[in-house]
């Protein structure tokens, strides 16, 4: 129990939110002054992530179709892919026709059969366990490498603390400013 009169502020970076809490806590007297969240968290910077470092290695920015009249590979299958909840989407049968008509006339073939592999071969959780050990080693490390092998594809994709910071930079900025939106709103 605390002794005196405090002011906490408690920061609850979860997996999916981000809440905050400040109170004033008195012995074992507790009254919350006021309350905040987004929904911003471990998952959406993982998502960042994954857009901003491996979504090339599976053929986003690249092009199919005629070669007078080529066609972008559309940037859904890679804002499905980079979310884990929507991921199984691309497993489902007219999907995985529709990427393979894609690689069929691709000029990035290799990048789009790696990504009929990750569908295909239910990869997913392996890289997105791939892409948040590469964001935790960068809690320590200047750089790193995020690594995605399995038995049909590779890929390594160096990345610093400094581009993970820049990448996340909008959340960032969102987070300074619930934390000061949440202590103003407390009165202190």
């Amino acid at each position: 129990s605390a002794t005196g009169d405090q002011r906490i502020l408690v920061f609850d970076f979860g997996g999916g939110t981000l809440d905050i809490t400040i109170m004033r806590v008195q012995g074992a007297r507790r009254d919350v002054l006021a309350t905040g969240g987004l929904p911003i968290a471990g998952d959406v910077f993982d998502q960042k992530l994954l857009r901003a470092r491996l979504a090339r290695h599976f053929g986003e920015g690249s092009v199919y179709g005629p070669a007078d009249a080529p066609l972008p590979v559309p940037t859904w299958i890679y804002d499905t892919l980079a979310d884990w909840q929507s991921l199984i989407e691309l497993q489902l049968p007219e999907r995985v026709r529709m990427l393979r008509d894609i690689e069929a006339t691709s000029r990035a073939p290799r990048q789009l059969q790696n990504l009929i592999a990750l569908v295909t071969g239910n990869y997913g959780l392996r890289m997105f366990e791939a892409v948040e050990a590469a964001k935790r080693r960068l809690s320590d490390l200047p750089d790193t490498d995020i690594r995605l092998v399995t038995d049909r594809f590779g890929v390594r994709q160096p990345t610093s603390r400094a581009d993970f910071e820049t990448i996340i930079r909008p959340e960032i900025d969102a987070v300074d400013r619930l934390v000061d939106e949440t202590v103003a709103r407390s009165g202190l």
